[in-house]
């Protein structure tokens, strides 16, 4: 399923809008034309990291129980017809943990990005034995994935540098606006899990909001 046809798709769930378009769509170019140059005035929000009215995002505030951390996980470390399911789920579990630790966005990347902060926070936790040392080729696969994400997550922004904060939980419940997920082609495949992340994440709210 392409990113279009699964924003329909979640579209159609509760009146949700949710719409993937390249940055300089006409369709928002005509939206803030005719309402006014303020998205958050009507609830609309442009996820894209390099455009100014893009919201301040965190993974925490999606998920605030353990258990939630790992539907994230799930959307970021897709199973993608793995054979070895290890390669799937250890990136997840070792996610899941350093989230539920409350980092902030450019904390978290950090982590995910630096092998030796990875191993100070699973050091005791059965998930140390997924990037064991002595085995090379595993620890490698492991961390290899974190990082990928993390190069994503790279470009949030910080909150200092937004004018406000948003979440798919506030924003299903409010029903207010509608969201646009939108990446240069240049872009596209860098910013691929966070796109994947933020639609699965209106997908469910949207349904949970019903």
């Amino acid at each position: 399923m392409t990113y279009f046809n699964a924003a329909m798709i979640c579209a159609s769930l509760c009146l949700l809008t949710v719409i993937l378009l390249p940055p300089q769509s006409e369709i928002i170019r005509t939206r803030m034309r005719i309402q006014g140059s303020r998205p958050q005035a009507r609830g609309d929000v442009i996820h894209h990291p390099m455009d100014a009215r893009c919201p301040f995002w965190s993974p925490g505030d999606e998920g605030p129980h353990k258990a939630e951390a790992l539907t994230l996980a799930a959307s970021l470390f897709p199973d993608q017809g793995r054979e070895d399911r290890f390669f799937v789920e250890a990136p997840r579990k070792i996610f899941a943990h350093l989230l539920n630790l409350k980092p902030t966005p450019q904390q978290l990347t950090y982590w995910m990005s630096n092998a030796e902060e990875i191993d100070k926070r699973v050091e005791g936790t059965e998930l140390a034995a997924m990037i064991d040392r002595h085995a090379a080729n595993q620890r490698s696969g492991v961390l290899g994935s974190l990082n990928m994400v993390a190069d994503a997550f790279k470009l949030l922004p910080k909150e200092s540098e937004t004018k406000r904060r948003w979440n798919t939980v506030e924003w299903a419940q409010e029903r207010k606006g509608w969201v646009f997920l939108t990446s240069k082609p240049t872009m596209r495949e860098r910013m691929r899990p966070l796109m994947s992340l933020w639609l699965d994440l209106c997908c469910h709210s949207g349904k949970n909001g019903c």
